[in-house]
């Protein structure tokens, strides 16, 4: 359990290790999908099959033929780009007055997470079963668990999540589905009171996902459907100013961030535009975290812009030039061995 207000955000570089893409794969991964190609009458299209049956689907009416040309010249323009994009996020960013080029984006990023969901360790098992939990042994998701259940009784699973928030940057749904399943398994309750419990935690997403895991009755749902809907997934995922412009939303990621007392950056790959979600000095009524500790794992980060990335969370987060009350401890190895080293600290 955590004994004082903790918040993750949460990156694509934590989702790796349930074999989510990080940024540049994603984006790769996003060209191929969107690839034009030939259809067997040597009519253009999209390489993929689903997305060009989705993209069909939102062209109607009279105007229908040159609708689906527009979406296809964007599905174009997008696939020649992502090779060059810093991130899917920051593309969709700059065409976001472009509706095809933001439509045909997103329809690319619901199929590139609803195939890399299907192919994580979070994945059912042969038979539709939920997945076994060793299929994630050695991740920071049992390190998390571990942390959470510690100190938790039996008739209580619902005060694991008392004292912790978490801010997920991945369109993914993995934390939920672990989650839900590690509850379930550890306190020897049934799923759907695990899902309840789950879903009731505080867990957002700035830029939307794929869509709940959990429907009405909060039974858990099939993680990795293969009959997702990708136009109203697509509808599920935020552009940043969409994501800005949502006041609800971006009011709670801010409360959460100004109301913790330590802060764990995992995965996390310090974009501005991400740390003007969480906190804007410039914004009116800003107001600085209460947070006396910060984390941040920066796997692969060179030194010099481990310091430019402190100075860019001082600044995000207290609009001050030094650190002054906050201790700040920056981890250049994956979030799996993060826990081990700083077990006591994020207890305390």
């Amino acid at each position: 359990m955590f004994k004082s207000k903790t918040v993750f955000i949460i990156g694509a570089g934590a989702s790796q290790e349930a074999n989510l893409p990080i940024g540049k794969d994603l984006t790769l991964e996003i060209a191929r999908l969107l690839q034009p190609t030939k259809d067997e009458w040597g009519h253009w299209t999209v390489s993929d099959s689903a997305i060009r049956d989705a993209a069909i689907n939102t062209s109607r009416g009279s105007a229908e033929a040159a609708q689906w040309q527009s979406k296809l010249n964007a599905a174009r323009a997008i696939s020649e780009a992502m090779p060059i994009a810093p991130s899917i996020d920051t593309f969709v960013e700059t065409h976001r007055e472009s509706a095809d080029m933001v439509l045909m984006a997103k329809i690319g990023i619901a199929r590139a997470i609803q195939m890399a969901e299907q192919g994580s360790r979070l994945k059912p098992n042969d038979r539709s079963e939920p997945f076994n939990p060793i299929r994630v042994g050695g991740t920071w998701y049992i390190s998390l668990a571990q942390q959470l259940f510690t100190g938790i009784p039996a008739d209580r699973p619902q005060d694991a999540f008392q004292n912790v928030a978490f801010i997920v940057f991945n369109y993914d749904r993995c934390l939920e589905v672990f989650l839900t399943r590690a509850v379930e398994l550890f306190f020897q309750i049934p799923a759907m009171h695990a899902a309840q419990i789950v879903q009731n935690a505080t867990i957002l997403h700035p830029y939307g996902d794929l869509g709940s895991v959990f429907n009405g009755n909060h039974y858990h749902v099939p993680f990795a459907p293969s009959g997702l809907d990708l136009v109203k997934a697509a509808d599920q995922i935020k552009t940043f100013s969409e994501s800005v412009s949502d006041d609800e939303l971006h009011g709670k990621i801010r409360d959460e961030v100004r109301d913790a007392r330590k802060l764990v950056f995992l995965g996390f790959g310090f974009h501005p535009q991400n740390l003007r979600l969480l906190s804007d000095p410039d914004s009116y009524g800003f107001e600085p975290t209460k947070a006396r500790q910060i984390f941040a794992t920066t796997c692969g980060m060179s030194k010099s812009d481990t310091e430019v990335v402190k100075g860019q969370l001082v600044y995000s987060l207290m609009a001050q030039p030094d650190v002054g009350r906050m201790r700040m401890e920056t981890y250049d190895r994956e979030c799996a061995s993060f826990f081990t080293e700083y077990w006591r600290s994020l207890a305390a």
